[in-house]
């Protein structure tokens, strides 16, 4: 079979035009999904759906829009014929011939999927941003200048949403006081030598223990005394809790005064009221608990009443024989355990 050579000719032309539309629409593709948009319809300007009126179909000429503006382009032949004329190129396509895009139809499920990401996103960043302006609004330090500074945000990290983290800080000494996060089990292990080296010395803590729907601070002014392993270290300090989750209407601090604190080396046990633990905060909170047996291998391992007297008016929490149990019932393992201080803490 012999081509006469301007058939050859134009049949590579041909070809080389459908190449550089192909490459043109899927550029453009991407760079719509990646300002999160959706290509849209060129007669109608409206987005592209994958299915439906608004699904693409492709004409002979390679021209993508949708089904209902190309059966709109058919009922609208100028004789009358069942036929699109492309509004681009102004070549016809027969309505048999007219066909789904089906790669167009994948990239613009893939656009609407992304799409729906991003508006997630950034309605998550607005609900974080509007947080922590009330929580500065609650604190009395806003004024027209703070309202378009950036946030002192939560530490990275951390468990804290926007309202908790205001509370706390707002405890710990209000407008200038900035938190980081020192320990986190879920993150850094939940065995006592993991506590312990990433803690140190530092001072004041503040332990954040949620099981649940309950979720409660223990601030602790004077840190852990940590010596030797088999060591116990006994020593007074201020301690005060602070409910954040489902004990009172709204964060809470409970102020203990000043507290018996004992902390045992990794290989020794403080004694509490009626078991060992690693650390004991007054006659209240005991991390690493393990009753009789000794201290637990983990940090979660916990144990906690605070009498009803010391319990401000309010309380919803559980009661245990007339203790609060900020952790639903005395003896809880948490799902998890954080420790934080202030940012410029020794």
């Amino acid at each position: 079979m012999i081509f006469h050579p301007l058939v050859l000719l134009s049949s590579r032309s041909a070809a080389a035009d459908d190449s550089r539309r192909l490459t043109h629409q899927s550029s453009s593709i991407y760079r719509v999904m990646a300002t999160g948009g959706v290509c849209k319809c060129i007669v109608c300007e409206e987005e592209y759906h994958s299915r439906g009126d608004k699904a693409p179909k492709v004409l002979r000429c390679g021209h993508s829009f949708c089904a209902m503006c190309v059966d709109s382009l058919i009922r609208h032949h100028p004789h009358e014929r069942r036929a699109a004329v492309c509004p681009v190129c102004r070549k016809e396509t027969p309505e048999a011939d007219v066909s789904d895009n089906y790669g167009l139809q994948d990239a613009v499920a893939m656009q609407w999927a992304t799409k729906a990401t991003l508006a997630a996103d950034q309605a998550a960043e607005q609900i974080k941003n509007l947080e922590g302006r009330v929580g500065e609004l609650r604190r009395g330090a806003a004024s027209l200048q703070s309202i378009y500074k950036p946030l002192v945000g939560v530490p990275v990290g951390s468990s804290l949403g926007a309202f908790e983290y205001y509370s706390l800080v707002d405890m710990m000494g209000g407008d200038d006081t900035q938190l980081r996060l020192l320990y986190r089990a879920s993150v850094d292990g939940p065995t006592y030598d993991d506590l312990v080296d990433k803690v140190g010395r530092k001072r004041p803590l503040v332990f954040i223990i949620q099981k649940g729907r309950y979720k409660f601070g223990v601030h602790v002014s004077d840190g852990l005394h940590l010596s030797g392993r088999t060591d116990i270290a006994a020593y007074c300090c201020d301690v005060w809790y602070l409910s954040l989750a489902g004990h009172f209407p709204r964060s809470t601090e409970i102020d203990m005064g000043c507290e018996y604190v004992e902390v045992a080396g990794a290989d020794a046990a403080a004694d509490g009221l009626d078991g060992y633990a690693n650390v004991c905060i007054g006659e209240h909170l005991y991390l690493c608990w393990g009753g009789r047996d000794g201290p637990a291998a983990d940090i979660r391992s916990c144990s906690q009443l605070l009498p009803a007297d010391d319990v401000p008016v309010g309380y919803t929490g559980k009661m245990r024989h007339g203790y609060a149990v900020l952790g639903g019932t005395r003896d809880f393992v948490a799902d998890d355990v954080e420790v934080l201080s202030l940012a410029r803490s020794e």
